[in-house]
């Protein structure tokens, strides 16, 4: 059985399509993706702030698996230490040393799409990768190589001491590319396997992960990742399920304490708008629309999420969080289609909010 395939559970979830004004966005889209939560309400959550107050709660205390929208917290923690002047953003990381935490065929492609990307920019990659790119690539292409390099550089104790200052509700943070080795670790097959990862206790788990981080980070042949096993369908569920989960209105808030730029320092908000405002920086158009314009999402075969803000040029200013879990290969496909046209909306027009808070109850 071949044990490098590609992966359904990292598809890249970037959301550059913010190329497009409001006015041009299809209504029917944000619709169709309003009619989907009205129709599985088992699988949705949903939470947005309009000027402070909360317009639509959606089983928004429902703890979901967040996927890559928990990279935030990676890029407010690499914020505090590079104004702290504990990292530089400038330092060049070699590229053996991403590589150790890159599992090819894994990721939807994110990881070679960064490094295309900057090649198109012209960045110089040649002495190494400016740790500021890394970080970048994690939140806009959502390389999971660079995340786990990124929990190593900055600390997992200190990005999870990071999640404890801001939500209240929030599962551990840990390694989630090692994750994939867990299976490997028990000796177990069939069912006997799939019934011990679905009972491990997380610490345990986390453990498990953490061990192989390490494995990873001293595998200097390459020859560990290449025990990856065959994840099945039924594993791959099982690590979606274990992601470390929030929920809509932790995450709403979030948005809320960075949008509104009185939570954080002025040197700490700075990095976080250069991290997190990319769909600016990659569509200027956007600026004819938006003062602040940020998000972050993330996507399993089974989970689709995404955290934002948006700032317009009346000053309204908007949040969100928007969660689902247990999707179909379909529907999971459906949504993503769908999801640009129902966040830019939801942003930028008050009667789709009201809408949602009339519909969804």
């Amino acid at each position: 059985m071949k044990k490098i395939f590609s992966l359904l559970i990292f598809s890249i979830t970037t959301f550059s399509g913010f190329s497009q004004t409001i006015e041009n966005q299809k209504k029917t889209n944000e619709q169709a993706f309003l009619e989907f939560i009205q129709s599985n309400p088992d699988k949705a959550s949903l939470q947005i702030i309009r000027n402070d107050t909360v317009a639509v709660s959606y089983h928004a205390e429902r703890k979901m698996p967040l996927a890559s929208t928990v990279k935030i917290i990676i890029a407010i923690e690499y914020a505090k230490q590079v104004a702290a002047k504990l990292q530089n953003e400038n330092e060049l990381i070699k590229e053996t040393e991403l590589n150790k935490y890159y599992i090819p065929n894994t990721d939807g492609g994110a990881h070679p799409a960064w490094k295309n990307f900057l090649s198109k920019k012209n960045i110089d990659i040649s002495n190494g990768f400016p740790l500021k790119e890394i970080v970048k690539g994690m939140i806009i292409f959502s390389s999971n190589a660079n995340a786990e390099f990124l929990m190593d550089k900055l600390g997992l104790n200190n990005i999870n001491k990071t999640y404890e200052t801001l939500i209240q509700q929030h599962d551990p943070i840990y390694p989630i590319v090692s994750a994939l080795f867990v299976a490997n670790q028990i000796k177990l097959s069939g069912d006997s396997l799939l019934n011990k990862l679905r009972s491990l206790d997380n610490n345990i788990y986390i453990k498990y992960c953490n061990q192989i981080h390490q494995q990873l980070k001293s595998d200097t042949t390459g020859n560990f990742k290449k025990s990856l096993p065959f994840l099945s369908f039924e594993i791959q569920k099982i690590w979606s399920d274990r992601l470390p989960g929030s929920n809509a209105k932790e995450y709403a808030a979030l948005m809320q304490k960075i949008v509104n730029r009185k939570y954080f320092t002025d040197k700490v908000q700075i990095v976080l708008d250069e991290i997190l405002q990319w769909p600016m920086e990659l569509n200027p158009a956007n600026k004819t629309v938006y003062k602040q314009l940020g998000m972050k999402g993330g996507s399993t075969a089974f989970v689709l999420t995404l955290a934002g803000f948006a700032e317009d040029l009346h000053n309204n200013k908007t949040t969100l969080c928007v969660m689902f879990n247990n999707l179909t290969i379909a529907e999971g496909s459906f949504l993503q289609q769908r999801l640009n046209s129902f966040i830019a909306t939801a942003f930028s027009n008050e009667i789709f909010i009201a809408q949602l808070k009339k519909e969804l109850h």
